[in-house]
């Protein structure tokens, strides 16, 4: 082979062997330290503070359903009425004819009418309606106390029975017909008496009234054991007029029954 030959192969072979040497040996398989584990995705936790994926929106807070306040009811003349009512629920009897009676209820008004209604009427108009009225009946007593005093005191007892609930009337009678303590220096014992007898009545229908200051009163006047005695009979005839009162118009009463 010729020298101008020789030199251009020479260097061709040292070419192709610094080639074979330098190239990275490439493997068909990856070797186990190559194989890269399968992409896993983490989800943060709901309770999670640095939640990238969504922005943080602000949860408004559960609404706290407020419990339901039931009302409270009783029964009053076998009906279920509410106990907040402002007013008393009365039984009436209304005749149909043929012997047919049904029952009906209304609902009374617990707050005092205005007096200037009742005032428009005269005596007759206001007897009538006294019946079962409670209010006719204590105005129209209220009207007789100065100049029929006996018809008077059944005309509030009547009131009484028609509204237990309200003594008003016989303390009113007690006070402005039946308030004297002494005359000319002597002791009123029989209108000391009938202000007694009303004061019980009253806390017998459930208001406290004035019946202690009384009943030493009357001890210091002079009286014994016998004569309360005979006031709380006549107490017992008034309870048992009022319970009368309320079966004749209501038909039933919550007095109890009054041996005499």
């Amino acid at each position: 082979m010729k020298p101008k030959l020789l030199l251009p192969l020479l260097a061709l072979a040292i070419t192709a062997m610094s080639f074979y040497v330098l190239k990275p040996t490439v493997s068909e398989k990856p070797t186990a330290s190559e194989t890269r584990p399968p992409a896993t995705v983490s989800i943060p936790s709901s309770d999670s503070s640095t939640n990238t994926l969504e922005p943080d929106v602000p949860q408004e807070p559960a609404a706290e359903s407020s419990p339901v306040q039931e009302l409270e009811t009783e029964i009053v003349h076998g009906i279920r009425v509410r106990k907040d009512r402002n007013c008393t629920v009365e039984l009436h009897y209304v005749h149909l004819g043929d012997g047919k009676v049904v029952e009906t209820y209304s609902c009374e008004s617990n707050l005092p009418p205005k007096p200037q209604v009742y005032d428009e009427y005269d005596d007759e108009t206001l007897a009538g309606m006294a019946y079962s009225d409670p209010v006719a009946a204590e105005v129209l007593g209220k009207r007789l106390a100065d100049y029929e005093l006996e018809r008077a005191r059944r005309l509030m007892l009547r009131s009484v029975a028609l509204r237990p609930e309200n003594t008003h009337p016989i303390l009113w009678l007690a006070s402005a017909n039946y308030g004297l303590i002494d005359v000319n220096g002597q002791p009123a014992l029989g209108e000391m008496a009938e202000n007694y007898l009303l004061a019980r009545l009253a806390e017998e229908m459930g208001t406290p009234g004035a019946a202690t200051s009384i009943h030493a009163l009357l001890i210091k006047a002079g009286f014994k054991d016998k004569d309360f005695q005979d006031l709380e009979l006549e107490v017992e005839v008034d309870l048992d007029q009022i319970r009368e009162i309320q079966l004749e118009v209501s038909g039933q009463s919550d007095l109890p029954e009054v041996s005499l």
